[in-house]
């Protein structure tokens, strides 16, 4: 994993603000309290972080960058087979699209594709 990905996903997972080069955290607050985490890549926000889960999005660029910054958030695996994306869920792989947002409850469990 590389340093920008461990170092954006630790200041996501944590509520952080974070910027470097083409990646940053944006937090959002209420009554001064941490309440939403976006993961945002060359401007587009590739993953949302709340109290109560995650939701992750491609946003349009099946990318190894892409990828790669997803794939550092714990409990995310996406790879790429002749182009399809596909995400682990459970124990099998499902395809998914490249603007398909895909919901994690609070576990990291699947919960709609």
């Amino acid at each position: 994993m590389r340093k920008i990905t461990s170092d954006a996903v630790d200041a996501f997972e944590n509520f952080e603000s974070f910027k470097r080069s083409n990646t940053s955290v944006c937090i959002t607050k209420r009554n001064g309290e941490p309440v939403r985490a976006s993961l945002i890549l060359h401007g587009h926000e590739i993953a949302e972080k709340r109290k109560v889960g995650l939701k992750i999005t491609l946003a349009g660029y099946n990318t190894r960058t892409t990828r790669e910054r997803l794939n550092g958030i714990s409990g995310v695996h996406i790879i790429c087979r002749n182009g399809q994306a596909f995400i682990k869920g459970g124990s099998c792989y499902q395809t998914i699209d490249d603007d398909e947002e895909i919901v994690f409850d609070k576990n990291r469990e699947i919960t709609s594709l």
